[in-house]
């Protein structure tokens, strides 16, 4: 009987916005050492696919790497597969960017290791059925799907043994079935259990036998280094039972279908492996509609897409912001799973760092009547409008449906969402727990700037973060009319309010507008109802630098003129007129200003999340909210107006679209 061919592919990635010292860390733990043992073992032939973020970073600080990669490829042992440049969701990006992170990393690939590649790694092996168009366009011949699409339509496990082929509108590409039984094979199994395991496969009579699976698992995953690679020598051993077994025969992907070709034609539902499946309610784009803030960075990389595509159907260069677009597209930050994802500040705003570069870059090649400004649009998608406001260097995005609030505060010269921030959602129970432990807390509203809020007369600054105060009024979660005229936007909700026994009218009225100086929120609260309302009335602000308590970030409450620094805790001060944010690792500044407030108050965000290393507490941003205890007689009004520029500490000559070197 003729030997079983057996692909073994492998997927090398580090997320865009990541730090260097964790790329250097599964550098140094898993993506060299499994190189130094393959190279010892010329029988194993194994795919390897490397992510664009990452295949800079190597080149950057570990070129020789690459020369050897490059070697075993010249040499039959390699092959290198292709995919999204920056390792985005293809399902989710626009065709045209599809298309243009395909060819890139290609052409990436051509030039790194001398041989284009002929098949894809898709991005958490996402697959949709409008795929193959942009495959085929770009020259790939197959892609790597989980065989969880396959069982769910009827399939066996000797059944996705083989090559299949599929299309869309008549571009084809193959498609190569993942067993997800050898997945939970290797490297967890001791070495004979996995020989056994797949002898028993191989006794079938498969097509071919196909493994695939993160390249961090070998040696970076909690636990597995010392066992992969110590006195142990998993990897050694493992890969010198494989060369000696007489049933299997290692072959590197392209090199199977060259000979094989594929067994027939399949058309598979939107899928992923099943854990991605089960994370996302099966279907990766739940994620979507789960997490606004996930939502939110998807839809801005919607409207940057498009003045890109503009930009260059206009004629112009706008190289350096498609890369920026493509690096924003990376998925680890849009979703969550067994890793901190949409959780970790640093990853978010890495996609809106790179969202604003592109913005900034192609805003002023883009004709007058197209270029970002004050307008009203449903930007999220929901069914209802949203309203962008733009001056020069600054923007802000409302939501007039969410309380009249603020969802965006972005400064184009600092490439930074001042509100990139993350409400706290239901944590999803581990798996096998029985953990009894207190929820963590869960927020009933977004985390949006210029929410306003009626207080309790006994609620304190440290119920704020426990979510346990009691709101009076049905404005943080209500929709507000409005007006856009010009740059200004004008709000109004005629809604209610708890004075004791009594739910009592309130209109409250908030006016949006970008000037010189920055954006000015200008307030009024008039009691609708026939009597005299005491009412505690408080704007929530958040603010989120690039960190909370760490060398070059604090955070100073304002009195008259001086500034003094408020620890990473909730506080409350009697007399403080303002907040200040500084951000050395921005060279950024972010002030807000109000006047004659009862009290201030300050409190972090923490959000809670499991992943791989157990719970963990990532901090998210910080919380400014003014409260003022107002008396208002029937028909009475009060106003007040909230002030919030953004400055570099620093100075810089950069100039800002539309409005020269003006950055507030």
């Amino acid at each position: 009987m003729a030997p079983t061919p057996f692909i073994c592919v492998l997927h090398n990635h580090q997320p865009v916005g990541n730090f260097p010292w964790v790329t250097a860390e599964c550098f140094a733990t898993a993506y060299e050492p499994f190189l130094a043992v393959l190279a010892a073992h010329p029988g194993i032939r194994v795919g390897l696919h490397f992510t664009g973020p990452l295949l800079e970073w190597l080149r950057d600080a570990r070129p020789a790497y690459l020369a050897r990669v490059r070697r075993l490829v010249e040499g039959g042992q390699v092959e290198v597969l292709g995919g999204g440049l920056y390792e985005p969701i293809l399902a989710v990006i626009p065709e045209r960017d599809r298309r243009g992170q395909l060819a890139l990393l290609s052409q990436w690939v051509a030039e790194l290791f001398g041989r284009a590649p002929t098949g894809a790694w898709l991005a958490e092996r996402v697959w949709e059925p409008s795929l193959p168009t942009a495959l085929h366009a770009a020259m790939l011949d197959y892609v790597l799907i989980d065989d969880e699409a396959f069982h769910r339509q009827g399939f066996t496990e000797q059944d996705t043994c083989a090559a299949f082929i599929t299309e869309e509108q008549g571009d084809p590409v193959r498609v190569l079935p993942i067993s997800r039984r050898l997945r939970y094979t290797i490297p967890t199994l001791p070495v004979p259990a996995v020989i056994a395991t797949l002898r028993e496969l191989a006794a079938a009579q498969p097509d071919v036998l196909i493994y695939a699976e993160d390249g961090e698992r070998f040696g970076n995953w909690p636990g597995t280094y010392e066992y992969l690679y110590g006195d142990e020598a998993y990897l050694d051993r493992l890969f010198s039972a494989i060369e000696a077994a007489d049933e299997l025969t290692c072959i590197l992907p392209g090199d199977y279908l060259r000979q094989y070709g594929a067994r027939g034609r399949v058309y598979l539902p939107p899928t992923s492996y099943q854990e991605m499946l089960g994370w996302s309610d099966g279907n990766w784009r739940n994620f979507l509609t789960r997490y606004r803030e996930s939502n939110l960075m998807h839809k801005k990389m919607y409207q940057v897409s498009h003045w890109v595509a503009m930009a260059e159907d206009a004629g112009h260069d706008v190289a350096a912001a498609q890369r920026d677009l493509y690096a924003a597209q990376c998925n680890c930050a849009y979703w969550y799973g067994a890793f901190g994802g949409l959780y970790l500040p640093h990853l978010r705003r890495a996609v809106y760092q790179h969202l604003l570069r592109a913005e900034r870059a192609v805003a002023p090649l883009l004709p007058a009547d197209a270029r970002p400004g004050a307008r009203a649009a449903d930007h999220d998608f929901d069914g209802r409008d949203e309203v962008y406001l733009r001056d020069g260097a600054l923007s802000v995005g409302i939501a007039p449906a969410q309380g009249g609030a603020a969802f965006a505060l972005e400064h184009l010269g600092l490439a930074h969402n001042f509100l990139n921030t993350m409400s706290r959602y239901p944590l999803r129970a581990p798996e096998d727990s029985e953990d009894a432990a207190p929820a963590p807390p869960v927020d009933w509203h977004p985390r949006f700037a210029f929410l306003d809020h009626l207080l309790s007369a006994e609620t304190t600054v440290e119920d704020m973060p426990r979510g346990s105060y009691g709101e009076q009024g049905d404005f943080v979660l209500g929709a507000y009319d409005f007006a856009l005229n010009g740059g200004m936007l004008r709000l109004w909700r005629d809604g209610h309010c708890w004075d004791g026994p009594d739910f009592v009218p309130l209109r409250i009225e908030k006016a949006y507008a970008l000037t010189g100086a920055g954006l000015c929120v200008d307030y009024r609260v008039t009691n609708q109802s026939e009597g005299e309302r005491a009412l505690r009335f408080a704007v929530e602000l958040p603010l989120q630098l690039t960190a909370g308590d760490a060398p070059g970030r604090r955070l100073d409450l304002l009195r008259g003129g001086a500034a003094t620094e408020v620890a990473l805790e909730a506080v409350a001060c009697a007399d403080a007129d303002g907040a200040r944010g500084d951000d050395a690792w921005l060279n950024g500044r972010l002030t807000f200003e109000w006047e004659d407030a009862t009290e201030s108050w300050v409190f972090p965000i923490h959000t809670p999340l499991r992943s791989l290393a157990g719970m963990e507490w990532v901090y998210q941003s910080t919380t400014v909210l003014p409260v003022w205890n107002l008396r208002l007689a029937p028909g009475a009004s009060w106003t007040t107006q909230i002030r919030a520029s953004v400055a570099y500490l620093v100075p810089t000559d950069a100039p800002m679209p539309g409005r020269g070197d003006d950055v507030r």
